[in-house]
């Protein structure tokens, strides 16, 4: 890529959200607490440690020799690794690295000859090897993927390197020999008419990244290709609706779509990379809630794109979804360097992350809602490693290098080591973005749209000179209505039409508990030529309160913490309105 990542060496201030949620602004400066170098720890502190941890023990001939099953529950340990692999390049002086290698040693252990490494018996008919497979309830390869994926990115540091390619490179040649001569049996196995077994895509397009061998690399564009000619069309041009690809999928659609772009940027393929932002464009325009996670619940199952014209303030989104939407925007921004992707990662990772973790720092939403219940997740679900990777990778993106010069594309709190050692601290407050570095430097400073009184409304970067004394940029974020009209038509005639309002401020979505403890769904009648007169803001207090006339103001804060951040809590984003 294009764009170089630039390490942030403080993320998220974990005690202060369990203090007080209104700290829980990412990348907060916090000397001697990283918030994702503990993160794996605080969600799961039993889940995956050592080599009595229980998912890694389904790996050990003791359970996995029993294993007929075809689910998807080994995925915790690669999805673990990957976290701590990102961990580490925050936080080099923590535990993570000697935790890792422990489970590294663990998985050592398992590895059969053959470099298979996954959690089901030699006879399984879902195991991805067994010829029999076609058809079959199978999460194998997808359990490989997310090794793969934990595994590459333990190898990007030294003392992880050779235990980690150890074991990712025979998984790999394992896959080599099984599909090399019929890549399109991929997507004969697996669910979701083969979409959780291509998302193979993305891990073999890693390993050649790391190992410089480019086996891998072609043999995911000979899958992707022979996916797309048996009825997959990822690639089409122009692209197709994508809630018809497949099941329409969103989770495992977005991951395979960073599979696409891998492959396309290796082989220089630029065709693979306009079908990829055509298909982000459509999810862009039509998928998104308000806070940025993707969302569907109408179809044949909850996990799937809904169609295009849609719509529902209780759509669901799904945890993983969110996540892999902010990894695959965050993918296009460092390849092309275009704005409208940092906005995007800011939205979701500000709202629909933080907005499924519980405040207890542990639990997550398997589904939110932009109106309905926390509801915190059972105990295998995948959700909860996914949030965790959502926030690790948050730091990824927000101030990066390109061509010697410096880019800050959001603007939350923390510091950064730049290419030449030197620092750049950033704050928000009270108004102002202030900057200061341990060395003078000109960085390129992202304008949100949401933040007023920055440069002329025409420019997307401000050009501001860093020094060894603060620079204090002034804007103004004042919250605003969101107005939304859904209409449905048939024969030409129209048949439903149904007004509705969000409000933002800044880069936050807000929100509505229960009112007066019971009330869900409130109509507001607000005047229709300028509803934001009717917004108003507390001092020192990030709260919204919308005035109607002869009714008692309803209160508003950040949809992350609104109703409490706590199972079962209610929260309400869209308001139908009657307008004035």
């Amino acid at each position: 890529p294009e764009m170089e990542y630039v390490a942030i060496r403080e993320n998220m201030r974990l005690d202060a959200l369990r203090a007080d949620p209104r700290y829980a602004r990412l990348l907060r400066q916090h000397p001697g607490q990283s918030f994702g170098a503990a993160l794996p720890a605080t969600i799961t502190p039993e889940f995956v440690r050592d080599e009595e941890s229980e998912a890694l023990a389904l790996f050990l001939p003791a359970h996995r020799d029993t294993c007929v099953t075809g689910d998807w529950y080994g995925e915790h340990v690669g999805k673990w690794l990957f976290t701590v692999a990102e961990s580490i390049h925050r936080d080099p002086e923590g535990e993570w690295e000697e935790r890792g290698m422990h489970v590294l040693s663990g998985l050592a252990k398992a590895q059969e000859p053959s470099g298979y490494l996954g959690t089901y018996a030699p006879d399984a008919r879902c195991r991805f090897t067994h010829p029999e497979v076609d058809g079959q309830r199978t999460w194998d390869l997808w359990i490989h993927a997310w090794l793969l994926m934990g595994l590459t990115a333990c190898a990007e540091h030294d003392a992880l390197r050779d235990p980690a390619l150890g074991l990712a490179s025979p998984i790999a040649e394992l896959i080599l020999r099984t599909f090399a001569t019929d890549p399109g049996a991929v997507i004969r196995q697996g669910n979701h008419q083969g979409l959780s077994s291509l998302v193979i895509l993305e891990p073999l397009s890693r390993l050649s990244e790391v190992t410089g061998d480019d086996r891998f690399v072609r043999l995911a564009a000979e899958i992707l290709e022979a996916a797309h000619a048996q009825g997959l069309p990822l690639l089409a041009q122009p692209a197709v609706p994508i809630s018809t690809i497949g099941t329409g999928k969103i989770y495992q659609l977005l991951w395979v779509l960073q599979g696409v772009l891998a492959v396309g940027v290796a082989l220089d393929r630029p065709h693979y990379i306009r079908a990829v932002q055509q298909l982000w464009q459509q999810v862009k325009d039509h998928h998104l809630t308000p806070f940025g996670g993707p969302w569907g619940g109408i179809a044949t199952h909850k996990e799937v794109f809904n169609p295009s014209e849609f719509f529902d303030p209780c759509g669901m989104v799904e945890t993983c979804s969110s996540a892999s939407w902010l990894m695959l925007t965050q993918d296009l921004f460092l390849l092309t360097g275009d704005a409208r992707y940092p906005a995007e990662m800011e939205r979701t990772a500000l709202n629909g992350i933080l907005g499924a973790m519980d405040a207890n720092g542990r639990d997550w939403c398997y589904f939110t809602f932009p109106n309905g219940r926390r509801n915190n997740t059972y105990h295998w679900a995948c959700c909860k490693s996914s949030g965790a990777i959502g926030l690790e990778k948050v730091s990824r993106g927000v101030v990066t290098e390109s061509d010697g010069q410096i880019w800050l594309n959001q603007w939350v709190d923390g510091s950064a080591t730049l290419p030449d050692g030197s620092e750049l601290f950033v704050t928000v407050e009270s108004g102002h973005l202030c900057l200061l570095a341990t060395a003078p430097v000109t960085v390129h400073v992202r304008i949100p749209t949401w933040a007023q009184g920055v440069g002329a409304s025409t420019e997307s970067h401000l050009l501001v000179e860093v020094a060894t004394e603060e620079t204090r940029i002034p804007f103004s974020q004042p919250p605003r209505v969101v107005p939304f009209t859904y209409t449905v038509d048939h024969h030409g005639q129209e048949i439903v039409r149904e007004d509705y309002i969000h409000v933002t401020r800044g880069p936050f979505v807000y929100a509505a508990g229960k009112i007066d403890g019971y009330d869900r769904h409130p109509t507001l009648r607000l005047p229709q030529l300028n509803p934001d007169v009717t917004l108003q803001t507390a001092p020192d207090e990030d709260v919204v309160w919308i005035q109607q006339a002869g009714v008692r103001p309803l209160r508003l804060e950040p949809f992350y913490r609104a109703g409490g951040g706590h199972d079962s809590a209610w929260r309400s984003v869209w308001f139908e309105v009657a307008w004035q």
